[in-house]
Parts: C-alpha cells; sequence; structure tokens
C-alpha cells in the first residue's frame, strides 16, 4: 500500500471587512437662479437643471424638472384656452 503525502490543512478565510459607516449625501449650496430656468424654458430647462445639478442635491434638481414638465401642461393649456378665445 502506497502512503500518500500529508498535507497540511489550509488556513481559514480572512475575516470579512468590518461595516463602513454609511455615508450621507453631502448637499452643497444651490443658488435659487436656477428655478428661473424651469420656469421660462419648461421641460427644456428643467432637464438642463436636473444635469447640472444631480451631483450637488439630487432632491432639488429632481424638483426642478418635475416643475418643468409640470410647467409645460400648464402652459399649453394657457396657450390652447388664449386661441379658443375661452378665458380664465
Amino acid at each position: 500500500m502506497a502512503s500518500t503525502p500529508r498535507y497540511p490543512p489550509p488556513p481559514p478565510p480572512p475575516p470579512p471587512p468590518p461595516p463602513q459607516p454609511e455615508r450621507k449625501e453631502v448637499k452643497q449650496p444651490v443658488s435659487g437662479a436656477w428655478w428661473l430656468l424651469p420656469i421660462f424654458l419648461a421641460w427644456v430647462g428643467g432637464l438642463i437643471a436636473y444635469f447640472a445639478l444631480r451631483d450637488r442635491d439630487k432632491d432639488k434638481a429632481k424638483n426642478m424638472l418635475i416643475t418643468g414638465i409640470v410647467l409645460t401642461f400648464v402652459y399649453a393649456i394657457l396657450q390652447a384656452a388664449a386661441v379658443s378665445g375661452g378665458g380664465f
């Protein structure tokens, strides 16, 4: 009977890394003048403001995009009412 060589057991796996503290999103100050884009340019302005501000303040950027989209519909309704001769 042939003897098989004996190897030492493999080392135990390394312990898992310690849990990392949660990173909180740091919001940088954003000028209120950015609100002029969605107000005057509707959805295009909201889109520009969103892409310009999404890295600094994601919530404010999202709100500007939503404002631009909503104002697009408001402007369209007002334009349709003005063209049809109906008044508010």
